[in-house]
């Protein structure tokens, strides 16, 4: 009798050790779930980011081309002679 009581307690405490290693596991599982959304998530805002960024630097680096001067020429075949500029990153009035 004294046998089969040490063994039931035996069992139980290994069943309660079970658990509670299925529960750690469970747990540990959702953690690491987690953390691959969230390194997704954080992906996606690095290359959106570097999306928007590199826009900017396209958009404030192009080039802004204007007429710097127009003359007329040639009394007797006029002509118009237009001087064309890059003004860099100077910013358009109405663009």
């Amino acid at each position: 009798m004294l046998r089969t009581q040490a063994h039931e307690d035996r069992a139980t405490a290994t069943r309660n050790l079970l658990k509670q290693i299925t529960t750690a596991l469970e747990i540990t599982d959702l953690i690491a779930l987690m953390m691959v959304v969230v390194t997704g998530l954080s992906a996606y805002a690095t290359w959106r980011t570097a999306e928007v960024t590199n826009q900017i630097l396209l958009t404030s680096e192009r080039p802004y081309v204007g007429i710097e001067s127009l003359d007329l020429v040639d009394e007797t075949s006029p002509k118009v002679r237009a001087d064309l500029r890059n003004f860099g990153s100077v910013q358009a009035e109405d663009a």
